[in-house]
């Protein structure tokens, strides 16, 4: 595969995970926090899984920019 086209996957993939980083963050997705806080029954576990699949998208949406 040439270089370009990973770089250009790079992107998408980067992207990608900017997306999932903002949907994943708490502060706008309602439906889905109050869905998980009905499982674990715990407001703080509840915003300690959001919070840390927003930080993980967003560190991998960086780490896949600063490489392309």
């Amino acid at each position: 595969m040439s270089e370009k086209k990973q770089k250009g996957y790079r992107n998408v993939l980067a992207k990608i995970c900017l997306v999932l980083g903002t949907f994943f963050n708490p502060l706008g997705f309602d439906a889905a926090f109050a869905l998980v806080m009905k499982f674990t029954e715990s407001y703080i576990l509840t915003d300690i899984i959001f919070y840390s699949v927003a930080l993980l998208f967003f560190g991998l949406y960086f780490i896949l920019s600063r490489r392309s």
